[in-house]
């Protein structure tokens, strides 16, 4: 009898040791379902901050669109610059395109006008050359000019001219954007030239003003 009391004693000692851990599992399982919660809840919390990083993300995509569009839009500005620096490269050449024909080069001028020769003064150097000065008559393209110098030290003119005052020409021309003196010098009789504001890098010879400027609007606008 008495073993069968500490056998009854026994079992249910195991039995509610088997329901604690029941409860335990209970309570695990609650804990269980708090971790779950927790997790759920670190979820809710990943999921906001999936959310918050989906948004910051979406954020980030649409700034970065925006970024894009931000640096397009500044590729932009730099592709309307460079676009605008290309055209510039691409239809403003100072000196005039290399081996180019004179329209070629005239066309690919920074400023384009019809100029006429108001004077020529000659060197008395060892080299000699022609210093030529033009009045401005019409301009195509780019700043407003006045007076403009062609030739100096070495400086001879081809048959065509620059050779003789009254002469026009379509001209390309680097402008300097200011008056800017021309020196005297002395030892090769070179005195008085006016200032100027531009330099005529290619001449090409017309009859007249209204041929200048019918021939000039022709090779601005490439026809």
């Amino acid at each position: 009898m008495q073993s069968l009391r500490a056998w009854l004693l026994l079992s249910a000692t195991f039995l509610i040791g088997c329901g604690d851990t029941s409860s335990d599992g209970a309570s695990g399982g609650a804990g269980g379902g708090s971790s779950g919660s927790g997790a759920g809840s670190s979820g809710g919390s990943s999921a906001t901050g999936g959310a918050g990083a989906g948004g910051s993300g979406a954020a980030g995509a649409v700034g970065g669109s925006g970024g894009s569009a931000g640096s397009g839009g500044g590729a932009g500005d730099a592709s309307v610059g460079g676009s605008g620096g290309s055209t510039d490269a691409g239809v403003c050449a100072e000196g005039g395109a290399n081996d180019a024909s004179a329209q070629s080069a005239i066309a690919t001028s920074c400023s384009v006008a019809v100029i006429k020769v108001t004077r020529i003064d000659g060197e008395c150097s060892g080299a000699g050359g022609d210093h030529i000065t033009f009045d401005v008559l019409e301009i195509g393209r780019g700043p407003a000019l006045t007076k403009i110098s062609a030739g100096g030290h070495a400086y001879y003119a081809p048959s065509e001219g620059p050779n003789a005052v009254g002469q026009i020409f379509v001209a390309g021309i680097d402008p300097f954007g200011k008056l800017v003196p021309r020196p005297d010098n002395p030892g090769w009789c070179i005195a008085g030239l006016p200032s100027v504001d531009g330099y005529a890098h290619t001449t090409l010879r017309v009859q007249s003003p209204t041929e200048g400027s019918t021939k000039m609007k022709q090779i601005l606008s490439g026809s």
